[in-house]
């Protein structure tokens, strides 16, 4: 599973573990000090709230 996308979770509706997964990689790479990485993993957080919301209507 990718961490930084949590799309398996996703995929499952796992939305709640996906958004934890999410924000655990955004805080590791914000602290390693990866900019682009940190972005990429609130980029999908942003994504898998927008999945959520649309799966729930």
């Amino acid at each position: 599973m990718d961490p930084v996308s949590g799309g398996a979770l996703v995929q499952v509706r796992r939305f709640e573990e996906a958004v934890g997964t999410q924000t655990q990689a955004a805080i590791v790479f914000r602290e390693l000090g990866d900019l682009h990485a940190e972005k990429a993993a609130l980029e999908a957080w942003a994504v898998t709230h927008n999945e959520r919301r649309l799966r729930q209507s």
